[in-house]
């Protein structure tokens, strides 16, 4: 994965997918790839992919702070949220396109035989995250639990019901969100599986996460603004900066 743990703030600024469509892309190519040339070029290529993953991360941390400063500000309008999310959607098409580039380049380069003994590494090496996942999510609480408590301090009860609303909606988004995200793999999608696909094929992964994605960017959009026709300013941002640190930390 592109990062160890994988908290709603990352989610929603990267997807937090397998950068290379397959776990252990590397570790099949130097098991399975037994010609040196091919495989120190395929290692390479590896390598400047994990190399623009960083340079990407590096964007995606700043856009943190960016969202941060604009997100628990109280005062900011719906027009300067929409922009930022518009903004950050563009960055991730060009990212999510490089990949695809990136991955059919590679799989090119693997013969057949190769490619399935890749996959089978894989599978084994997703099973195993899957059954990690599942012990961490067992023992998972709800991960908007300070905000939850930040808005049952509001005196109006009326108030209280349309904030909780407005985060059960967006909750609700970016579980769905993860899930769809979590579909892309070599178990649950035959595309993966296979070596041969075109590049259309390959960015219709993308589709509905991309789809649900925007409609988690505007959840949040509308929590920010219930915020604002609920509560004053200084309620509103306590309970704005509370939710951000929840995105910021929450595992999903």
């Amino acid at each position: 994965m592109l990062v160890a743990t994988i908290t709603a703030l990352i989610i929603l600024f990267s997807g937090g997918y397998e950068i290379f469509f397959a776990e252990n892309l590397e570790k099949g190519i130097k098991e399975y790839v037994l010609e040196k040339d091919r495989r120190n070029e395929l290692l390479d290529m590896t390598k400047e992919i994990k190399n623009g993953a960083k340079a990407y991360n590096k964007e995606r941390k700043a856009n943190y702070k960016d969202f941060e400063d604009l997100y628990t500000n109280y005062n900011s309008d719906e027009a300067e949220l929409e922009a930022f999310f518009d903004d950050l959607t563009e960055i991730q098409l060009k990212y999510q396109d490089n990949f695809v580039d990136k991955r059919i380049q590679i799989t090119e380069k693997i013969t057949d035989e190769e490619w399935g003994n890749i996959v089978t590494i894989s599978e084994e090496a997703y099973q195993k995250k899957l059954d990690k996942q599942a012990k961490k999510k067992s023992k998972t609480k709800d991960p908007f639990e300070k905000t939850r408590k930040k808005i049952s301090e509001v005196p109006d009860s009326q108030s209280q019901v349309q904030l909780l609303e407005q985060l059960d909606s967006f909750s609700e988004k970016i579980t769905e969100f993860e899930k769809s995200m979590k579909e892309i793999n070599v178990f649950e999608n035959e595309l993966l599986v296979q070596k041969t696909n075109s590049k259309q094929e390959l960015l219709t992964l993308y589709d509905d996460m991309n789809e649900i994605r925007q409609k988690a960017f505007g959840h949040l959009i509308g929590f920010h603004q219930s915020v604002r026709s609920n509560v004053n300013e200084e309620q509103g941002e306590t309970i704005l900066s509370t939710f951000y640190k929840d995105l910021e930390l929450a595992p999903m």
